[in-house]
């Protein structure tokens, strides 16, 4: 038996190289559908929050920039198994790359499909043990995945292909903790993670030698991220499903954790009245209660990860979009004394079905009476997703809000569907 690291490159080529693999381009265009929805408006927000200038001009610098913009807002897709975000760190290093070097658009699809399933195999390979160590997912699978999708899209050779997941392995980082305290840097574990594809994709370029089982080694990605690994994730490739059709898309602008306890908030809203309310219990499975049940939320991005907060403002505007975690509702003292009404606990049933389920159950106390919803699969799940019409519709809305016209949001769209489409005018468009 081969090392792991070659078992799951070899995988991978083998995957892209069939010629069925056409057929999930439209899951692919549908992702990066979703993706360009959250950077055309995560731009706009990054740059009106911090006001600095920019940064730098490289490809580098250019990933590190989208990938900050696409996971600023907290509604790109991610998978619930693997426990993290993927377009973000795939297509902001990806894309930069395709621009630079002149990638066709069926090898930048089958670099898409590579870097997905590479993320989402990685993730669920070292959960839930890399995150109770407290590694960021997103960043640390994040970089080595999307460093096999720019590998994959160059047509890297085997030894190309081992020096590329070997520079990526040693440069994933990002952690956990870059959530907590209101800080505004959760989305640089992203950015970093597309910034560092790039450099660990170009590494494969020169030639160099990389040990042989980065992954799989007794020092290597595995055993470093995880005391349960999961290692058929890297090894079995016999399921007709890809990660691109297994992949959430969110409606709502907050951590997925508070999704199903959103959703059963807003159907709760139309049969109350909020002056009524006395008490809200959210039961949820352990993961969403650990970190996210705080009460304070000092700023928009601390609300974002707050259930409480996320509950009570659907409850207060029959939203929870990007426009219902602004400013001017994480400080509304009406929304605020409302979180505080919420308490969220653990539900054992609930933590069993995890990560098969991540549900919620929310219960709305009144003076009289007590309103109860439960929610399995939030809009946007595989099984439950967001329609093609309903993606264009996130896209047209987020990208409006970060300064193109509805014509220019046509013209994405239409430029996404071609067949052989153009991503440079898609980013001249998304970019002006």
């Amino acid at each position: 038996m081969g090392s792991i690291t070659s078992i799951f490159s070899n995988n991978l080529r083998l995957l892209c190289s069939n010629s069925d693999v056409e057929r999930h381009y439209y899951d692919a265009k549908l992702c990066l559908l979703d993706y360009l929805s959250c950077l055309a408006g995560g731009k706009v927000c990054f740059q009106q929050k911090l006001n600095i200038p920019e940064i730098g001009d490289s490809i580098q610098i250019d990933a590190l920039k989208y990938g900050f913009y696409s996971h600023v807002l907290e509604l790109d897709d991610g998978h619930r198994k693997g426990a993290v975000h993927v377009g973000g760190p795939v297509f902001s290093a990806l894309i930069p790359v395709a621009l630079r070097f002149g990638i066709k658009p069926n090898d930048f699809f089958k670099g898409v499909i590579a870097g997905y399933e590479a993320t989402v195999r990685l993730s669920c390979a070292v959960q839930p043990g890399c995150r109770k160590r407290g590694y960021h997912a997103s960043g640390i699978c994040g970089t080595v995945g999307a460093a096999i999708g720019i590998a994959t899209a160059l047509k890297f050779n085997a030894e190309q292909m081992n020096t590329a997941i070997a520079a990526a392995v040693a440069g994933a980082a990002g952690v956990l903790e870059m959530q907590e305290d209101g800080s505004d840097l959760k989305p640089y574990n992203v950015g970093r993670a597309s910034m560092d594809a790039v450099v660990a994709a170009m590494m494969g370029k020169t030639g160099l030698k990389g040990p042989n089982d980065a992954i799989g080694g007794k020092r290597g990605f595995v055993s470093v991220m995880t005391d349960t690994p999961h290692l058929e994730q890297l090894t079995d490739f016999n399921s007709d499903t890809l990660a691109v059709e297994q992949v959430y898309r969110k409606e709502y602008a907050a951590c997925r954790h508070a999704h199903p306890a959103i959703e059963a908030a807003l159907r709760i809203k139309p049969q109350i009245n909020i002056s009524d309310i006395e008490k809200i219990e959210v039961l949820t499975y352990l993961q969403a209660t650990e970190g996210h049940s705080y009460i304070e939320v000092p700023t928009v991005s601390a609300a974002k990860m707050s259930i409480p907060f996320s509950v009570a403002v659907a409850l207060a505007t029959g939203s929870a979009d990007m426009k219902a975690f602004s400013f001017e509702n994480v400080t509304n003292e009406a929304i605020l004394d409302l979180t505080r009404k919420v308490e969220v606990k653990e539900d054992v049933n609930l933590t069993a079905l995890n990560p098969q389920k991540r549900a919620a159950i929310v219960v709305v106390h009144t003076k009289n009476d007590e309103y109860l919803q439960r929610v399995d699969y939030p809009k946007g799940e595989p099984e439950n997703p967001l329609s093609q019409e309903e993606l264009e519709n996130k896209f047209r809305g987020l990208a409006m809000y970060g300064g193109l016209t509805s014509e220019e949001c046509d013209a994405v769209i239409d430029e996404i569907w071609k067949e052989d489409f153009s991503l440079e005018k898609i980013m001249n468009l998304i970019s002006k």
